[in-house]
Parts: C-alpha cells; sequence; structure tokens
C-alpha cells in the first residue's frame, strides 16, 4: 500500500528528499505560469486495486520557483511526502520522482494567474501500483479548492470505496456567521508530562461548506490560530494551516458534543466539545490517565459519551508483556493510591506503554510495566 502520512501515518511521518529524471522544457510549449512561492490547499485522491489508500483528503503542497530557470519549479507535499522538481511545458509541470518503494511520476496544471491546478499521478514499485487525481487552489484567498470527487472517480484513478458524506447535522456555520464551539482539552509530551494545564478551556469558531470546515480559535490560549479538513460522517479530520503551530487531529462528533485526539511536534492532546458558546464541554483525563492509556493519536476517537482515551487496541503487533518492578515511591498497605506515580515510573524507564499494574507491598510500590514482544 502507498505510505499514508499526515494524520494517518500519526506519529512516523517524515519527508522523503528524492531525485528528478526530467529534462527541460521543450521551447514551443507557450509561457509557464506565474508561478511565486506560496502554499497550496489540495485535495486529493489515491487508490490501488480498486481500494482508496487516500479519500478526499486534504494536502499542503509547497512550491517555490527556480530563480534560474521559468520553466521549473520545486514542490514539497505534506500528506503523501514527495518533494522533487517539476518542469513546465506551458501550463502543465511534468515531474518524475523515485523513492525508496516506488517511483511516482504526473502533472500539475496551473491556471495562468496560478490560482490552483489539477493534479494527475501514477506510482509504481515492487508490490505496489496506484494511481492520484487532486484539485488545488492557494492558501487563503479564493478560498479552499473544489472537491475532488468519490475515490477513483477523476482522471486516473481506477475506482475505489468513495462514498464519504458529511455528518447529517451541520456543525458549522457560514462564513460570518460560525457556530460556536466551547472545549477543553489536556495534552502531554512524549514522556507522559503536562503540557500546559490540565482543561484548558478555549472558544472555537467553525465554518462549514458541505464536508469542507475551516476552524480557528476565537478565543484562549492559541487565540487566531486557523485550521482546516473533511468532514466524513461523524468523523472530521484536520490539519493547521500555514502560520499556525503544526498540529492533526481528529474529532468525533453527535449533534451537540464532540471527542478530540491530535498530535504535532512533542506533544499528543485529549479534548472534548460542547456545542454552544457558554456551553460546558465535559473534563478530560488527566495527563496521567491519559500516557496510562496508550491512546493513538492519530486515529479518531469514539463519539461522546465515551472518552476521547477509550477504544484502542494495544499498540502491539506481538504480545503485550508486563514486567513487575519496584520503584522508590513509599506507600502504606493497603491504600496504592500512593503508587499513581507508577506510570511515569515506567515511562521514564524506557517501557514506551507505561503502566497497567501497581500495588503496594510492604513500604514500596510494585508497578507494573508494560512491552511488546514479537509472537
Amino acid at each position: 500500500m502507498m505510505e499514508r502520512c499526515g494524520f494517518k501515518c500519526g506519529l512516523l511521518g517524515a519527508a522523503l528528499s528524492c531525485a528528478v529524471w526530467l529534462t527541460g522544457c521543450p521551447v514551443d510549449c507557450g509561457e509557464p505560469p506565474n508561478i511565486v512561492a506560496a502554499t497550496y490547499m489540495e485535495r486529493v485522491n489515491c487508490d490501488e486495486l480498486n481500494m482508496c489508500v487516500i479519500d478526499d483528503q486534504m494536502d499542503m503542497v509547497t512550491v517555490e520557483p527556480d530563480p534560474e530557470d521559468a520553466n521549473r519549479m520545486f514542490f514539497r507535499s505534506t500528506l503523501r511526502e514527495i518533494e522533487g522538481f517539476a518542469f513546465f511545458c506551458g501550463l502543465t509541470a511534468d515531474y518524475r520522482i523515485p523513492m525508496e518503494r516506488y517511483e511516482e511520476q504526473g502533472t500539475m496544471t496551473f491556471t495562468r494567474d496560478a490560482i490552483g491546478y489539477q493534479r494527475a499521478s501514477s506510482y509504481s514499485g515492487t508490490n505496489v501500483n496506484g494511481s492520484c487525481t487532486g484539485t488545488a487552489s492557494k492558501a487563503g484567498p479564493p478560498g479552499p479548492p473544489e472537491p475532488v470527487g468519490m475515490c477513483g472517480t477523476g482522471s486516473g484513478g481506477t475506482g475505489g470505496s468513495g462514498g464519504c458524506v458529511p455528518f447529517a447535522t451541520d456543525v458549522g456555520g457560514a462564513e460570518g456567521a460560525p457556530v460556536i464551539w466551547e472545549e477543553r482539552y489536556t495534552c502531554i509530551d512524549d514522556v507522559g508530562n503536562c503540557i500546559g494545564d490540565e482543561n484548558t478551556e478555549v472558544t472555537l469558531a467553525l465554518v462549514q461548506n458541505a464536508q469542507q470546515i475551516d476552524w480557528s480559535i476565537d478565543e484562549g490560549v492559541g487565540q487566531g490560530s486557523e485550521y482546516a479538513g473533511e468532514l466524513c460522517d461523524t468523523s472530521f479530520e484536520w490539519s493547521s494551516k500555514p502560520m499556525t503551530e503544526s498540529e492533526d487531529g481528529c474529532w468525533e462528533f453527535t449533534a451537540d458534543r464532540f471527542n478530540k485526539r491530535s498530535f504535532g511536534a512533542g506533544f499528543f492532546c485529549i479534548g472534548s466539545g460542547s456545542r454552544g458558546a457558554g456551553s460546558t464541554p465535559v473534563p478530560t483525563p488527566t495527563c496521567a490517565e491519559i500516557a496510562a492509556a496508550n491512546v493513538d493519536f492519530a486515529a479518531c476517537p469514539l463519539q461522546p459519551p465515551a472518552s476521547p482515551i477509550q477504544g484502542d487496541p494495544a499498540d502491539c503487533e506481538g504480545t503485550l508483556r508486563v514486567e513487575t518492578m519496584s520503584n522508590n515511591v513509599a506507600c502504606t498497605p493497603p491504600d496504592v493510591g500512593p503508587c499513581d506515580g507508577c506510570n511515569a515510573y515506567c515511562l521514564g524507564n524506557g517501557f514506551p506503554l507505561g503502566s497497567t499494574e501497581e500495588s503496594c507491598q510492604g513500604a514500596v510500590c510494585q508497578c507494573g510495566c508494560t512491552y511488546c514482544r514479537p509472537n
């Protein structure tokens, strides 16, 4: 399967460098578009063997013209993790990029004023063959790109599942009249320590156009930060816009509530939301509870009233095992309350999944630290 990056690959995404094998543009192609350094929002489908692997998801693509060659530009895709040079022939930029697992080749056909483009590409490699289509517009005015359509129905597509429709209830409003939501969230770092306060409160403004939702922090920490994404049934997967700290997340909606998971560079957040200014979201789990739950922050949470840390299988492709370890946290039997330091102890000693068992024996805690071993 093609590498799925951004939100779906969670914490493992990394940019891939590449070389390009194309030559320059023929002299009879006409003038290239008026390209300047810019970021484009691209809605993209990719399918393999009649199965969608990316279905109308938002990509952020940066473009930079070559100052020494008007017929060449550099581009970088965040979602699909490709980067390299494309060569113009008129309004169409062709590229061919070898990568570690496969080679992709395609075209990006720009409008004359370069406010948008259409993409068609294909890729092939060892045990992988697929194609992608996309439609893009510059971030900011003139607004988000048009839907690319159901997976597999665009040019270059070979079929797929598609069928993603937005939630029957509108969760956002019109431009100038957004729907207000209140949110509480709690964030941890990669060893389980709190980042900021638990249950930080912010007010959000959501603007919705069918599946597309643009939202911003209206009041509170990060006021003015902007995000965008796609609503598929009740799941809303989003990413931060340019000029906002990089973050990917998912909200799982009911008509008046949502659960949230999100992540960025070195931080991982759990949240809950309620519809309407002045409404009251339910409290989030504590930092210790979040760290101990082994949450997959790259997966959408369950719908309320379930907790946003519930519902994940163990992140282990083998067998989960527990190793009992004593530490120096004093305790008095039978009260195990003082052993709430076990999770931090396990994470701090290299156990990636934290504590799942603890008890008080004698004067010290017995911490059950969890780890994974292949079958």
